[in-house]
């Protein structure tokens, strides 16, 4: 079971991941289509472009290229990966509804967190409590329908509502606590 746990964590990882640098090659580069001087006959070295990676302005010969990689995880295998990393972190959950908030209040929210980080799960999305978690660094709010393993596997602590775990306990054949 921990080779479909770190599949799923590794796909996801790749998933996400930005792909940024990205140099030119020679072929890319503007300009350069025509042979700077003749073969022979000048005493200099034979150059047949410009854009060569030995000019200036010319393109780059071993750079980064900006190729994703993209590994797949067939659909049953993710699903039963969620399902072990909520069998596995079964220890760590408690249930805990999500206040009622009229307005958006992060110190609300703050005050009820442990030092740790946590993974509060619930049922749907409340947005004046979505507004308050966003930017609290150590927790991390999903919803019941969109759970996957990076989040059970990095929080300390799992929250749940009940809602969601009705929700969890359908989707997965499980039974919590």
């Amino acid at each position: 079971m921990k080779h479909l746990l770190h599949r799923a964590l590794r796909t996801h990882l790749l998933s996400i991941r930005q792909w940024g640098a990205c140099t030119k090659t020679r072929a890319e580069v503007r300009g350069g289509g025509r042979k700077p001087w003749k073969q022979k006959g000048t005493g200099r070295a034979r150059a047949g472009s410009r854009r060569s990676p030995l000019w200036r302005g010319g393109g780059v010969a071993f750079g980064p290229r900006a190729v994703p990689m993209h590994l797949k995880i067939n659909r049953k295998e993710a699903h039963k990966a969620v399902k072990v990393a909520l069998i596995a972190s079964a220890a760590k959950m408690q249930i805990i509804d999500p206040p009622l908030l009229a307005q958006p209040s992060c110190q609300t929210i703050s005050h009820m967190l442990p030092a740790t980080n946590v993974l509060w799960i619930v049922d749907k999305k409340h947005v004046n409590l979505w507004l308050s978690c966003r930017n609290i660094k150590t927790l991390h709010l999903i919803q019941a329908q969109h759970i996957y393993v990076k989040p059970l596997l990095w929080a300390k602590e799992i929250w749940i509502s009940h809602d969601a775990m009705h929700i969890l306990e359908a989707q997965y054949q499980i039974k919590f606590l």
